[in-house]
């Protein structure tokens, strides 16, 4: 008499999890809370945290971190001038500069799962400033590149280094692009408002971004 116990199924007659079928492909089966099967993004499973923070003396144009081999102002004092407010193709920076950033490098394609912002602005407590996170990749043969932004958004100190100001970010809802590819170095860069006689100009501001990486990759 042929046996139906699990255990002694050849291959061929394993039935497949439930709900394989309606999911989506890169899952992977997981237990919920309440005890019932979901099918997971593998970028939820497999992840790794970044931490990117600096300080910043404000400018009108955006600034970015002082390279490695400046042993005074690296890796946090964020006092290169980008050279504009925006950031875009338009203003490219020499390759081995953004190349000697202390900045995390991700190792696989991976998507941004979450990030969050702390700060402190020593400034007026009206006034705000932005912190954009982007990404570099490296190009071979190219002397200048620019920086892609991942997101650009606008956050308030309240006239105290003391005082941490913390933002939870939306995704994909805060960000320009979620998507980071092997290779890619991540960094801060922050600029500041002038709203009239409001501005953030010359003021002081810690920026600390928390970003978790999600992989879909083996």
């Amino acid at each position: 008499m042929a046996s139906n116990e699990h255990a002694y199924l050849s291959e061929p007659n394993l039935h497949n999890p439930k709900g394989l079928s309606l999911a989506t492909n890169d899952t992977l089966c997981s237990k919920s809370n309440s005890g019932q099967l979901e099918w997971v993004s593998k970028s939820y499973i497999k992840t790794d945290t970044i931490v990117n923070t600096g300080y910043c003396t404000l400018a009108v144009n955006y600034k970015y971190p002082s390279a490695t081999d400046n042993n005074n102002k690296a890796p946090f004092d964020m006092n290169q001038d980008y050279g504009s407010p925006v950031i875009s193709s338009a203003t490219v920076v020499n390759q081995g500069t953004f190349f000697k950033i202390f900045s995390p490098c991700a190792s696989q394609d991976a998507v941004i799962n979450r990030c969050r912002i702390q700060v402190t602005n020593n400034g007026n407590e009206e006034s705000t400033f932005y912190v954009a996170l982007v990404k570099y990749t490296p190009i071979n043969s190219a002397t200048t590149v620019y920086p892609t932004v991942l997101f650009e958004k606008e956050v308030q100190g309240l006239a105290s280094n003391h005082i941490v100001m913390t933002t939870d970010l939306v995704v994909p809802t805060d960000f320009t692009n979620t998507n980071i590819s092997k290779g890619d170095h991540i960094f801060i860069m922050a600029k500041a408002v002038v709203n009239g006689e409001i501005t953030s100009v010359e003021s002081v501001s810690n920026i600390t971004v928390i970003t978790e990486l999600g992989y879909s990759t083996n």
